[in-house]
């Protein structure tokens, strides 16, 4: 009894010298504050590739009236520490858009006041215009926390980035065979995605972008019809966000003439492919997992149109019959 006497006090006494409340004045207060970590794990893979694929991250932070606190930089681990009072908070992170070759810009100063409601994203000289660049992968992330004074130290922030560029890869190849040039077609894909919101939602400007080929060429062996290998043209093209209820539209024209010789409603075909790809996700989530595309077409060498009733995306057939937005 003697024993318990003396060493229940003294814990007691222990835990009031390390408590957050502010009894001994000499002591060190509980740390508060936030740990930012990055990630990268919404992607095909579910692996977390911030460290391959997000460059030059940056925080913003804002408190719980949504006003912009500061502006912060990562180190190259994707790690950052902060000090802050007890609070509510919201952080809005981006990756790509803080390095030299950036192609995605701010639509203002943003080191200023401001509110999170006001802050945008927009791909440079795209406002109503073209894009024929690779462009820059951009990625976003955001996170609403608290910060409380506790012993156990700083709140952990997990940020865990979307990426907002996609590459799309056309391929054409003749059913017989026969050599094929990329500079006998046009490619384009026009769609109202140039800018988005702090959370990350496509704003829609009434005007749509034209997106051209970065890259263009030919494969002596990229496509493989009745178990044959034969030669493609194809063309890339880097385009912004995709959402599922929007409309981003292929294009393929031939050159000499305008004529069309393709035009698909990407998302509509994306969404037919998607449980082939990763199952049991929304269509929204599998647009945002997956970034890269190939579609490929079989044309009749003689007219230049779709030979038969099918194309691929993906690797993935699809079957054309009824279908309204393919020519």
């Amino acid at each position: 009894m003697k024993l318990k006497s003396i060493i229940l006090p003294s814990l007691a006494l222990a835990a009031a010298m390390t408590s957050c409340d502010a009894v001994y004045e000499d002591l060190n207060p509980c740390p508060q504050g936030a740990d930012f970590v990055l990630q990268f794990t919404h992607n095909m893979t579910g692996e977390d590739r911030f460290s391959a694929d997000v460059h030059c991250p940056v925080l913003f932070l804002y408190d719980s009236e949504g006003n912009f606190v500061d502006r912060y930089n990562f180190d190259t681990d994707g790690k950052l520490s902060l000090e802050l009072e007890e609070g509510d908070y919201h952080a809005i992170s981006f990756g790509g858009m803080d390095c030299p070759e950036a192609d995605f810009v701010f639509n203002q100063d943003f080191l200023t006041s401001h509110h999170y409601s006001e802050l945008e994203t927009y791909i440079r000289g795209t406002r109503g215009g073209e894009s024929s660049k690779r462009l820059h992968a951009q990625h976003h992330a955001m996170e609403d926390f608290t910060v409380i004074a506790t012993p156990e130290g700083h709140t952990k922030v997990i940020l865990d980035f979307i990426r907002n560029t996609n590459l799309i890869k056309a391929e054409l190849a003749y059913s017989d065979g026969s050599a094929i040039s990329p500079s006998t077609f046009n490619y384009t894909i026009t769609a109202d995605n140039a800018a988005t919101d702090h959370a990350n939602k496509v704003v829609a400007s009434g005007e749509h972008t034209v997106y051209r080929p970065h890259d263009t060429g030919t494969d002596p062996q990229g496509m493989t019809i009745d178990g044959a290998n034969v030669p493609t043209a194809w063309a890339e093209m880097t385009i912004g966000r995709l959402e599922e209820d929007m409309t981003a539209t292929l294009l393929v024209t031939r050159a000499a003439t305008g004529e069309q010789v393709a035009k698909i409603d990407l998302v509509k075909y994306f969404e037919k492919i998607m449980g082939n790809e990763l199952s049991g996700v929304t269509l929204q989530e599998y647009l945002d997992r997956q970034a890269q595309w190939t579609i490929s077409f079989t044309l009749d060498p003689e007219t230049e149109k779709l030979a038969g009733l099918q194309f691929k995306i993906n690797g993935w057939i699809l079957n054309l019959a009824n279908e309204g937005t393919i020519l």
